[in-house]
């Protein structure tokens, strides 16, 4: 990556996994960064691993640049469908198998992953913690910009403080700040994560992750999935299903989703093999449960940018996107660093 000048004061905007990569590889070469978490809600990697591009490298070196012991990055298919009341590999070979997918479920699943020893979520809560003495605001958005002949001076927050800055890297999933349009965006999906505690490690517990079709209404025309896997060695699961544009907007309809992710959840894991001893259903081992729901959480009609996108309008502006996954977020934040500032 390229060297840049430490003498800049760089904001980056946004608590995601190009955040956290802009101000790793930053905070390295020795820069002055300012971290705004802002208010968007944060996306838990739906998946332990990533998907198997260049992007994976760039996670590998973010570790090292941070002394986090993440173990070796293996390649493999770590994903199983729920099929025939058996989970299975998926057979994406057969054409037809894909082409049951909905469109943003094929863009959101990976055919082949990249798995380091460590989970995903696990290696991001120790990115955090090793980027924790960064300065930050949290809970605070961007409400302007201090421009003086279309240049970045400074960043006003909705508390009236402003902080002034030569570089604004804008990772955040919703950007609603006067003169940044942000990243293109068209159709953009939604997403719903439910993060179960359990009352005792699931004994089925490994280190796949698994899919299974939601039971699909007479009129409903989406035939989607729920993609998830266990955590911590099994006391805690994630579990996310995708939102289309209107369902997004639809209350009702995304308690309908939750009801239905929990439908299939208790057909997916079964008997002694899944569940502890004592329990009955998947849901009766819940003891917690925390849910979030992410409006724009990938984009179905647009393609991962492939150089740095830089605003036109003002110079020092630069945006990152996560919406095409944790590895293509990184392969953003090398592209931009790379091209420097």
């Amino acid at each position: 990556m390229s060297s840049i000048d430490k003498t800049m004061k760089i904001t980056v905007m946004g608590d995601g996994w190009s955040a956290l990569g802009a101000i790793g590889f930053l905070k390295h070469q020795g820069c002055t960064v300012h971290w705004i978490k802002g208010a968007s809600p944060k996306l838990i990697a739906p998946f332990p691993g990533l998907q198997l591009n260049s992007g994976a490298e760039v996670w590998k070196e973010l570790m090292s640049v941070l002394e986090i012991d993440a173990g070796e990055l293996t390649a493999g298919t770590f994903l199983r469908e729920f099929r025939n009341k058996n989970f299975q590999i998926p057979n994406w070979e057969k054409t037809s198998n894909k082409e049951k997918l909905w469109s943003p479920e094929v863009i959101f699943s990976a055919q082949d992953e990249a798995r380091f020893e460590l989970e995903l979520f696990e290696i991001e809560e120790l990115a955090r913690k090793a980027l924790q003495n960064v300065p930050k605001t949290e809970g605070i958005t961007v409400q302007e910009l201090k421009i003086e002949n279309q240049k970045l001076k400074g960043v006003v927050l909705s508390n009236g403080q402003v902080i002034e800055t030569d570089f604004l890297i804008c990772a955040d999933r919703n950007i609603k700040v006067v003169g940044l349009d942000g990243f293109k965006k068209t159709s953009p999906v939604g997403m719903i994560q439910a993060l179960f505690t359990h009352s005792e490690f699931m004994p089925g517990a490994s280190h796949e992750s698994f899919f299974a079709p939601l039971h699909k209404e007479a009129g409903e025309e989406i035939e989607r999935n729920v993609w998830g896997y266990f955590m911590t060695g099994g006391r805690k699961s994630l579990w996310s299903v995708l939102l289309s544009e209107d369902e997004t907007e639809n209350n009702h309809e995304i308690l309908k989703k939750l009801r239905k992710m929990k439908q299939a959840l208790d057909r997916m894991f079964q008997g002694p093999e899944w569940l502890p001893q004592g329990k009955s259903s998947f849901i009766s081992t819940i003891m917690d449960e925390q849910v979030r729901f992410i409006e724009e959480a990938l984009f179905l009609k647009t393609e991962p940018p492939k150089e740095p996108i830089l605003s036109k309008e003002i110079l020092g502006v630069a945006f990152l996107t996560d919406a095409f996954g944790p590895a293509t977020a990184l392969l953003q934040v090398k592209m931009l660093l790379d091209r420097g500032f």
